[in-house]
């Protein structure tokens, strides 16, 4: 029973996560004008500041996406909290695998995420519990996607 309502809800937190990223891809490429120039860490984190202007926000009722950030180097972070849930409570090395299989097949297959990938740009998602304490690190790299 545990496992089944588990599931559930992990599927139902990568779901908001990869429409949020979706969302935030559309204001990227309203907002931000990326030419053939090389992506750079000073662009990345103009993104997470025209990001961060709309942040915090809920995605759903579990789901907060606190901010995003650049850095360091070619990183591109994202951090959301899962806002009903303990850490403890959590299987983090499931929770990190599926999140990870999730975003990648959505990033492999996003324009943006694949414009990250060309110049070098690694993603990362950063899971907190309802006390601010780290649930599961997600990372996609550009070899992930064929970069």
């Amino acid at each position: 029973m545990f496992t089944i309502k588990f599931r559930s809800f992990l599927s139902a937190v990568l779901l908001t996560g990869i429409s949020a990223v979706s969302w935030q891809s559309s204001v990227k490429a309203e907002e931000i004008t990326v030419s053939q120039a090389l992506i750079s860490e000073a662009l990345l984190s103009q993104t997470a500041d025209l990001m961060n202007q709309n942040l915090p926000m809920m995605i759903n009722n579990e789901v907060r996406w606190n901010s995003a950030s650049a850095g360091p180097g070619k990183n591109f972070n994202y951090n959301y909290s899962l806002v009903n849930q303990n850490a403890r409570d959590i299987d983090g090395s499931l929770f990190a695998k599926n999140a990870r299989q999730s975003f990648t097949q959505q990033f492999c297959n996003n324009p943006s995420g694949q414009l990250f990938f060309q110049q070098g740009v690694s993603l990362n998602a950063n899971y907190y519990d309802n006390n601010n304490s780290l649930i599961a690190r997600v990372r996609i790299d550009p070899a992930d996607c064929g970069y």
